[in-house]
Parts: structure tokens; C-alpha cells; sequence
């Protein structure tokens, strides 16, 4: 019985030790995780001087925060992260699957997958998100086009619904995607950097225009 009981015991302080650590303010997950999902693609990094930087880069650094571009041109994928040192507290993930094959798209897929699968160990429907948030975006964007090209105003809802999101741990993932060119992924633990369709008017909102948050 005493066996037993100090095995459970070793295999519960195992599990510990073992489980991704989150640091308060940021993601479980840091810069070098975040680019191994992302290895079997070369990712080049974008160097962008501080005079250069969008607004929102410019807001973050004058914040203390570094900001990260990484391309690459085999997948047309881009990744941008904010944080401190190692740690990161947003990531935005773009990727052209327009100029993708469906072989090289799935493979994207299946990395982002497992991203998600890292940053939320405890939700189990994490790695379905990529996936199943594009089909949700894409849906109601497509809608959203079908009423500009009838000249139709799109309601508040579908303007919501453009985006698909989640919040889970006090982390909240995100989804914006424009059939059939483009898809954005974002992660954030700040608040002010989820991305909104009801004030398209400021660019960091904006989930397009903005570069990371």
C-alpha cells in the first residue's frame, strides 16, 4: 500500500516538473518553442529598425518589449512575436495558403496544430483550432463580401463572427482569414491586443492591418 501510494506520489511531482510553466503575463511557450513547431520551413528573420516599425511595434518597444519578424518564403509564412527576453505574451501567425499547395498548406496546418496543442495543454479542442477557426472565419467573411458585392451592409454580428475566437487560461487565440488568399492566427494574454472588426478605424484593432499588437 505504501508502494503505491509513494509511486503516485513520484508520478504526480513527474507530471509537474513535466507540464509546460507558465510565466504570469505570458505565453507556456517561448520564441525558440514557438519556431521549432515551424523547422521543417526556413525562417528568415526581418529586420526592422525602430524608426521603421509600424505603430503598434513602436507602441510596444517604447513599452519595453522586443518585437520579432520571421518569413518564410517556402510556406509564405510570416511570424511575429512580442515579449522580454525569451518570453513571449503575443504571437501573429500569417500564412498565403493562396500561394501554397494543399500538400505544403496542410503541413502548415499540422505545425500550427501542434502550437496550439502547447499553448493550451488543458484544452483538449486545441489542436482542431486552426482548422475548425478558418472554416468559421472564412464562412462569415465570405458572407461579409457577398453583402459588399450586393452593396448589402454586413450586420454587427457578422462583423464579430469575421473573427473567430477563444479564451481559454486567460489566454485568448484568434482567427482572421480571407478566402480564398490568406489566414492570420494570433495569441495574446493582453486584452488590448486581441484584435476587433467593431473599430476598423484603428489599426491595431484592425486584423490586418496591425503587425503584432
Amino acid at each position: 500500500m505504501m508502494l503505491t501510494k509513494s509511486i503516485s506520489v513520484v508520478l504526480s511531482v513527474m507530471f509537474i516538473l513535466s507540464a509546460p510553466v507558465q510565466a504570469e503575463g505570458f505565453l507556456p511557450v517561448d520564441r525558440k518553442k514557438i519556431l521549432d513547431f515551424f523547422s521543417s520551413d526556413k525562417f528568415e528573420q526581418i529586420q526592422v529598425p525602430d524608426q521603421q516599425g509600424t505603430a503598434d511595434m513602436k507602441r510596444l518597444r517604447a513599452g519595453g518589449d522586443t518585437v520579432w519578424l520571421f518569413y518564410s518564403k517556402a510556406s509564405q509564412t510570416r511570424i511575429a512575436m512580442a515579449g522580454r527576453g525569451d518570453l513571449i505574451h503575443s504571437v501573429r501567425i500569417v500564412v498565403a495558403v493562396v500561394n501554397n499547395s494543399e500538400e505544403k498548406n496542410e503541413k502548415v496546418l499540422a505545425s500550427l496544430s501542434a502550437l496550439f496543442s502547447a499553448i493550451y495543454p488543458n484544452w483538449p479542442q486545441a489542436r482542431d483550432w486552426p482548422s475548425k477557426s478558418l472554416d468559421s472565419s472564412w464562412s462569415a467573411t465570405a458572407q461579409m463580401m457577398e453583402n459588399s458585392a450586393k452593396h448589402q451592409e454586413s450586420s454587427q454580428k457578422t462583423l464579430d463572427e469575421s473573427i473567430a475566437k477563444q479564451q481559454f487560461d486567460g489566454i485568448t487565440a484568434s482567427t482572421y482569414g480571407v478566402p480564398p488568399d490568406l489566414i492570420v492566427y494570433a495569441v495574446t494574454v493582453r486584452e488590448e491586443c486581441v484584435p476587433k472588426r467593431t473599430s476598423p478605424y484603428l489599426p491595431q484593432n484592425d486584423p490586418i492591418q496591425r503587425a503584432i499588437c
